[in-house]
């Protein structure tokens, strides 16, 4: 189906035909009409805020920078008392100081004083002091020969000196019978000559499978009482037919009967 070209236009207009584009304009085309805004001005506020935006903005801190040397700083906080002459030369002389204290090693390894004093020389003067609030205790004769001599004793077994080179070639005595030893090499000997093929250790039994279901027996217990004939019943029963094909009996009876 064609449209008529001679017919009117179709209506593009309304909210169905409306675009986004067409509503922002209107809103803002509305929003003049009622705020006017000098163009001057937007121009300025536009040129603003693309300088802006062109800029860095970002920032590392706000705290403005004291730069005051601490010479100054000191020079800026003296007392009242530094400005005559006796002040002056006590805070000259507190400087001096200071830097006499700055320019001195001030390492300290420790508060305790050191005694340099050895072990052997402390403990004789401690018996030294000790002795001397004691009364002496005389000592005989025999003690004082006693402790002069020599205390040092190494045991009093008798050492022996003999390498070990020695002590193995000494005979200490063997219960080893040589003989028997020398009867085995010979045996191994003989053995490790012959032909040690083996092609089965065990003996074939040649027995049929008849013979031994009934199995063997000694032939004197055959002979002792009725067991001769007690066996032979038993070998004529299991050669009989057991065969069973019914014991119950038959009873020919006619339908009609």
């Amino acid at each position: 189906m064609t449209r008529n070209p001679m017919a009117p236009p179709r209506k593009t207009t309304g909210p169905r035909w409306e675009t986004t584009t067409q509503s922002a304009l209107d809103e803002v085309a509305e929003a003049l009409l009622e705020n006017p805004v000098d163009p001057g001005q937007r121009k300025k506020d536009l040129t603003t805020r693309k300088l802006a935006n062109t800029q860095t903005s970002i920032s590392f801190g706000r705290e403005s920078v004291d730069y005051t040397s601490d010479t100054v700083r000191n020079s800026q906080n003296v007392g009242p008392g530094s400005t005559s002459v006796a002040g002056r030369a006590e805070q000259a002389d507190r400087i001096k100081a200071m830097k006499k204290a700055l320019t001195t090693t001030s390492f300290t390894l420790g508060d305790q004083v050191p005694s340099y004093e050895s072990v052997n020389h402390e403990e004789m003067r401690k018996t030294a002091a000790h002795a001397a609030t004691h009364k002496k205790i005389p000592v005989n004769a025999d003690l004082k020969a006693a402790i002069k001599k020599s205390s040092i004793h190494f045991g009093n077994e008798v050492p022996e000196y003999k390498s070990t080179m020695t002590d193995c070639m000494q005979y200490h005595g063997n219960s080893t019978n040589f003989g028997a030893l020398k009867d085995e090499v010979t045996e191994l000997k003989k053995q490790l000559r012959k032909h040690n093929f083996t092609l089965g250790d065990e003996s074939v039994l040649y027995e049929t499978d008849y013979a031994r279901g009934y199995g063997k027996s000694d032939p004197a217990w055959y002979v002792k009482g009725k067991e001769k004939e007690e066996i032979k019943a038993q070998v004529a029963e299991i050669r009989k037919c057991h065969f069973s094909l019914g014991q119950e009996k038959i009873e020919y009876k006619a339908i009609t009967a």
